[in-house]
Order: structure tokens, then C-alpha cells, then sequence
């Protein structure tokens, strides 16, 4: 007499998360949660409740040296809506956005995928600062 075990395909060891839908895809599932993650973030800062308004913001970014290497180091992002009456920016350190499990690459990758525009004139920048 033998007995057969057949390997559920539906069944694993951990199941995923219940906020988590959709795709099966583990990478997937991460990549929805660092987007959760930024999304928290950049609404929090710029008091926007839409994904649509990412295309709207304009962003910079701040250097500093490392204190024990002297590399240049990303110190923080500025942030501002473009539709917003005070045009002020406003900042985010890269210490709060790695505190928050992002990383810096994974915030400027999602700024550029949703549409956001990178400043790049200097003077611009030093008017509205």
C-alpha cells in the first residue's frame, strides 16, 4: 500500500496579506507596498489626496558630504504643487524617507514614473527658496 501527497497549488506556507489583491507575483506585492509607502509620504507632506496630482509637483533635490567619507550624499527633497498659492516647497529629509523603508532610488524612481518634473534651473530654485 502507497500513499500519494500532492502538493496544493493553492495552499503555501504563509498567505499573503489580506490588503494585498491582485497579482500573485511576490515582487509585485512588494512594489505595492513601497508605492503605499511613498504615496503616504509625499500626500502627507503636500496635502494632496490623489494620485493624479503627483504629475503636478515639482521637486529638487539637496547634497551634502558624508561626514566620515566627504561623498556627496542626498540630504533631502524639495517638494511643491505647482497649482499652490504660496509656491513654497516643502522638505523632506532622506533620513525620514529611509526611516519610513524607502529607498532614496525607489523615491525618485516613483517621481519620475508618475510624472512629477525635476527642477533643474537654478535660478528659478533661488527666487522661490
Amino acid at each position: 500500500m502507497s500513499i500519494i501527497l500532492k502538493k496544493s497549488k493553492t495552499a503555501g506556507i504563509f498567505s499573503p496579506p489580506s490588503y494585498i489583491k491582485g497579482s500573485s507575483t511576490s515582487e509585485s506585492k512588494i512594489d505595492k507596498i513601497i508605492n503605499e509607502a511613498i504615496e503616504e509620504k509625499i500626500f502627507s507632506t503636500l496635502n494632496i489626496r490623489n494620485k493624479a496630482y503627483v504629475r503636478l509637483v515639482e521637486y529638487f533635490t539637496t547634497f551634502t558630504t558624508c561626514p566620515l567619507t566627504n561623498d556627496k550624499i542626498v540630504a533631502s527633497y524639495m517638494l511643491r504643487v505647482k497649482t499652490d498659492i504660496d509656491k513654497g516647497f516643502k522638505n523632506i529629509t532622506a533620513r525620514e524617507i529611509e526611516i519610513s523603508g524607502i529607498n532614496l532610488v525607489e523615491f525618485d524612481n516613483y517621481l519620475n514614473i508618475y510624472g512629477a518634473k525635476k527642477s533643474t534651473d537654478i535660478n528659478k530654485i533661488l527666487e522661490t527658496i
